[in-house]
């Protein structure tokens, strides 16, 4: 459901889109980085230009908004492997909880790359229904990952597990 737009795409192109590179983003405030703990941080800037000011305060780095060698959008793009390195290494420098509190306090738009125990373990996650319980003949009861959507008066919800290779030929 999540690369539902990469594949209406090859659907119509009939070609792979390109794959996302961290280290050469469109723009480099549009671009995941890890902290120091080894967790991720997603920034998500569409409008650069704007958010520019804030992402570089609250990076500790307020003079790069005026830095001319990237006070544009174009300029940042032109240099985005130089700036996203930059920008990683500042990101590099302290923990997941320290950047939470900075870029709230910076009013930015960001979020929290999960990882799939975090995601497993979310009450959130549970509560909408995310995960659905299998009971398998020879494997017991398992869970897997339950439809992202509902169908009025349908049930689209997991029912068994696959049937074992060769059972209908």
């Amino acid at each position: 459901w999540t690369i539902a737009g990469d594949l209406s795409a090859a659907l119509i192109t009939k070609a792979h889109p390109p794959r996302h590179d961290r280290t050469a983003p469109p723009n480099p405030i549009w671009n995941s980085y890890p902290t120091r703990d080894g967790r991720y941080i997603l920034l998500v800037h569409p409008d650069s230009q704007s958010f520019w000011p804030r992402v570089c305060a609250a990076i500790g780095e307020p003079a790069w908004a005026a830095d001319e060698r990237w006070d544009t959008p174009a300029k940042r793009t032109a240099a985005t492997r130089e700036l996203s390195s930059a920008i990683g290494e500042r990101f590099a420098r302290q923990d997941f909880g320290h950047w939470a509190i900075e870029l709230d306090r910076h009013k930015l738009i960001w979020a929290p790359v999960a990882t799939l125990d975090e995601v497993i373990a979310d009450p959130q996650a549970r509560a909408i229904g995310t995960f659905a319980t299998i009971d398998h003949p020879k494997e017991g009861r398992f869970e897997t990952v339950a439809m992202p959507l509902a169908i009025a008066n349908s049930r689209i919800e997991p029912r068994g597990p696959a049937p074992e290779l060769g059972a209908h030929s």
